[in-house]
């Protein structure tokens, strides 16, 4: 049976596209499951995609759809993450048209969030309110691919309706790079949080158990990395780090801060529901117990009291992590079946040969008709969309 030759487009910044796309590339080459290729990869992006934008300017299409073109004609699959601009989205249409031009080939849309219902307190929600032309672009991305990736059972629920063929394939972990982290020991206990800048709401879950922290258990530092608000840098047991680590650093940047204990807090809301466990994730391929809300993914994918501690306010969450703190075997213990449920469940040389089995089903069912025309500009229908600038999108998107 011949490799598949799936091509992956990313749009999104270097963090996401890491998890969702060059995560599974890097291991089906390394292991030779498919002949898997990521196009325009940078490991230091932290706004979408430029090509979305590019690709409307003349001295830069040339050579974007020249490359495209080039491995569209040589790829039997291409997945693609979720459309930023008009003209990203005609660039997804038109590679479905030059695939049932040449005789082969299915499209992909890949997700990993809920962008139907963005909290407010996320910048991203007036991007995706329901009238937004960024909304409007995205779902008919969606419903004009022959099926949708996406990271999570919850967000396969929430896009039901956009498309018939929808597939789950988890975020995961490359032990070949996580297990060669040189973890550091530092002074005292250190519990650690790591984050971008819009979990203010996430964070004030722990607030007053910091607070509390800090009165009975003053030795004990908490640990933040990359983003935090103002009411938590300025706590006496917290430690501040801004720097954001480059995303094929981040690993051993992580392993370098001496976290005994990992947080995971998330408000209950249909947003948190569809993200990932990737926190737990992280903490347990460094053998760091979790200690995180009853939530969604977490809530689903992990054993309560055996592979982390789950939380349904700021009482539990004070308790369990004083009961980690105050016990080191139990910290080792349940690091270590955390480490080995993530080496068993969410492995990426395993869950990548059951990517190539999904997409291999998808490329065997061949294109699906759609009911609008393949190749209709979607400015057209929209023509707002034309009127979005990059700063705009790249403020906004921030989910």
């Amino acid at each position: 049976m011949q490799d598949l030759r799936p091509l992956f487009v990313p749009t999104n910044n270097a963090g996401v596209t890491y998890w969702r796309m060059y995560n599974f590339v890097n291991s089906a080459q390394r292991n030779k499951i498919m002949n898997a290729w990521l196009m325009w990869w940078q490991k230091d992006l932290k706004e979408v995609h430029p090509w979305q934008f590019d690709v409307d300017i003349t001295e830069h299409k040339y050579r974007i759809m020249g490359e495209l073109d080039q491995r569209v004609r040589s790829a039997d699959i291409c997945i693609m993450q979720t459309a930023h601009t008009a003209h990203s989205l005609n660039v997804f249409k038109s590679i479905r048209d030059a695939q049932s031009y040449l005789g082969k080939g299915v499209t992909l849309a890949e997700v990993d969030d809920n962008i139907y219902s963005t909290p407010t307190y996320n910048p991203a929600s007036s991007c995706y309110n329901p009238n937004s032309p960024l909304r409007l672009l995205a779902t008919e991305h969606y419903k004009s691919a022959d099926a949708m990736i996406v990271s999570t059972p919850y967000l396969k629920e929430v896009y039901e309706d956009c498309n018939k063929y929808i597939y789950v394939v988890p975020n995961c972990i490359d032990f070949k790079l996580w297990d060669k982290i040189k973890k550091k020991k530092k002074k005292g206990l250190r519990i650690g949080w790591s984050g971008g800048a819009s979990h203010k709401e996430d964070l004030e879950i722990i607030l007053p158990v910091i607070k509390e922290f800090g009165i009975k258990y003053p030795e004990i530092k908490f640990v933040f990395l990359h983003g935090a608000p103002d009411f938590i840098k300025e706590l006496s047991n917290v430690e501040y780090h801004q720097k954001f680590a480059r995303i094929d650093k981040y690993p051993q940047y992580v392993g370098s801060q001496g976290i005994d204990i990992g947080l995971a807090p998330l408000v209950d809301n249909a947003f948190n529901r569809g993200k990932s466990n990737l926190k737990f994730l992280e903490w347990s391929a460094l053998s760091i117990p979790t200690v995180a809300s009853n939530v969604g993914n977490f809530k689903e994918t992990i054993k309560n009291g055996k592979e982390a501690l789950l939380c349904n306010n700021a009482k539990d969450f004070f308790t369990n992590l004083e009961t980690l703190a105050k016990n080191s075997k139990v910290r080792k213990t349940m690091g270590r079946v955390a480490r080995d449920k993530v080496f068993r469940d969410f492995n990426v040389d395993e869950v990548t040969r059951d990517y190539e089995k999904i997409l291999r089903e998808v490329y065997d069912r061949g294109q699906i008709l759609k009911d609008d025309d393949a190749s209709e500009d979607i400015t057209t229908q929209c023509p707002t969309l034309n009127s979005l600038s990059k700063l705009e999108i790249e403020e906004q998107r921030t989910l």
